[in-house]
């Protein structure tokens, strides 16, 4: 017959705080963690199969935020004495590799120096710990990062199938740590990721689905020892993202390559900036068809690529006549030449333009609004109020834009459209524009809107009241009698939306 040790403090309470961790309560990881400075065996392997199971849905980011909240202790994990600790006690004999270096992984997160650095040393015999151990490479104390490289080495001589990648931004944050230097072993990861040993892992991370696994992979690619430049040459075609196009562009141009053909290529991409670069390459190295590309990116959907392209055909035609190109183009190119004359136009242009405001196609619309006002605002600032009746919900969008950017609010006609549409988008759109009116009407239009039967609009009105009360001061301007009359039947109105506290509140500012 076996003598059974009497479960402590913490095991007793282990199921709940288990039950708990499942529905997502992290906080309880302290304390299952605190199970294995106790003696019973099943409460153990209890604590880390539950490890096991929780580690597994953990990213990244998870666990940088874990490592720091595991040290967030209380004065009960305070009590136990965990330098007297022996982390092989932690173990029992029926726990799996996987169990035990889940123990191990959440040991090197404990606040105890001696345990974080016997649980690294012990960390480089298992498969996977790579990206544990490059975290414990930034500690603050001396001997948990002496143990963490040399484990780091081991685990670097041994890698298991796919660790290099998990490891990817675990290796990212060491490069940007500042406790002690880790450029030698930064260095040594992404040269092992490029190596023709690993290439399979590095075209897995270049096509991985996870953004920073793409972008920590296109950086290797130049950060290596020896940088593989066809590669990246490679990925700027097949990369998806244009942020991160636009990175290997420019590291490409930064070395020297010659970027002729990519730059011909990138003139189509979807990304503004992409765009620019492309231009600013060709026109850089004098390409000779510069000229012709400008003149047709001046048909661009986007405003700055139009100008950065007025801007290199001046220095070749100074005398370029842009309003008669865009005046010419309007059929063939529609919404990129209207907003073209916009930007360059005569007032006079504004009645040419002014015909494609019943245009059936929403661009043309559009950007016969946005040239228009650039022309003549003064003139079309009532037409925009309007266009907030209108049922399709870009030419409300747009409208609302340019009533705020122009700051052209007709604040009594919005609340009419805003009381009148069947139209929630429109509803939103309104409430945005009358919640900008001075402040004491202002108020008033958010009182009114507690009215509306879209709960979103009573959300936004209820969240505009918060913020009206907390900038209360930033304006010294007295509420009227006839707006304090007002104010106070809409609060009485809706004081139980409002809520006792915003009640009181309110009517405390008005007295």
């Amino acid at each position: 017959m076996f003598w059974k040790k009497k479960r402590g403090w913490f095991g007793e309470h282990l199921e709940e705080n288990i039950k708990a961790l499942n529905e997502g309560d992290l906080r309880r990881l302290p304390w299952i963690f605190c199970v294995f400075s106790e003696e019973d065996s099943q409460s153990k392997l209890l604590a880390a199969k539950a490890l096991n199971n929780v580690l597994k849905s953990f990213d990244f980011d998870d666990i940088i935020r874990i490592d720091m909240q595991m040290r967030q202790t209380t004065s009960m994990e305070w009590n136990i004495n965990w330098r007297e600790q022996k982390i092989g006690n932690f173990f029992t004999s029926t726990m799996n590799i996987e169990e035990r270096k889940s123990v191990l992984i959440f040991a090197s997160f404990n606040a105890n120096g001696f345990i974080r650095e016997r649980a690294v040393q012990m960390m480089g015999d298992y498969d996977g710990s790579l990206p544990y151990i490059i975290l414990r490479q930034n500690d603050w104390v001396l001997q948990v990062r002496q143990a963490a490289s040399k484990a780091f080495d081991k685990r670097m001589q041994n890698l298991s199938k796919g660790e290099i990648l998990t490891s990817l931004p675990f290796a990212e944050k060491l490069k940007w740590s500042s406790r002690g230097s880790h450029g030698e072993y930064t260095q040594k990861f992404f040269d092992k990721l490029v190596s023709p040993e690993h290439k399979e892992d590095l075209a897995r991370g270049l096509q991985s689905q996870n953004l920073r696994t793409r972008r920590i992979c296109i950086g290797a690619l130049f950060e290596a020892s020896q940088p593989d430049i066809q590669k990246a040459f490679e990925r700027l075609t097949d990369e998806p993202e244009p942020f991160l196009r636009t990175v290997l562009f420019e590291k490409l141009r930064k070395i020297g390559i010659d970027m002729a053909e990519p730059s011909r290529i990138m003139l189509r991409d979807k990304f503004t900036r992409n765009r620019i670069l492309a231009l600013q390459y060709l026109y850089d190295k004098q390409a000779g068809e510069i000229y012709d590309i400008c003149v047709n990116a001046l048909m661009d959907k986007d405003a700055y690529v139009r100008a950065f392209a007025r801007s290199i055909i001046l220095k070749y035609n100074p005398n370029f006549d842009f309003r008669a190109t865009y005046l010419e183009n309007i059929e063939k190119a529609g919404a990129p030449a209207i907003l073209g004359i916009g930007e360059i136009g005569q007032l006079i242009d504004a009645e040419i333009i002014e015909e494609y405001l019943d245009d059936s196609r929403i661009a043309i619309v559009r950007a016969t609004l946005v040239s228009l006002m650039r022309l003549n605002s003064e003139k079309y600032k009532a037409l925009l109020t309007d266009m907030l009746t209108d049922s399709r919900i870009g030419m409300i969008k747009t409208a609302q834009k340019l009533i705020l950017k122009y700051n052209v609010q007709n604040f009594s006609r919005t609340f009419e459209i805003f009381q009148g549409t069947p139209y929630e988008y429109t509803r939103v759109k309104c409430a945005a524009i009358l919640f900008k009116a001075s402040k004491w009407e202002r108020l008033i239009y958010m009182l009114e809107a507690l009215s509306a039967e879209e709960e979103s609009i009573k959300k936004l009105a209820l969240q505009s009241i918060q913020r009206w009360i907390f900038t209360f001061n930033r304006s010294y301007v007295q509420v009227s009698s006839q707006q304090k009359n007002k104010i106070q039947i809409l609060i009485e109105k809706h004081k139980e939306r409002l809520s006792v506290n915003l009640t009181r509140e309110l009517k405390f500012l008005l007295n």
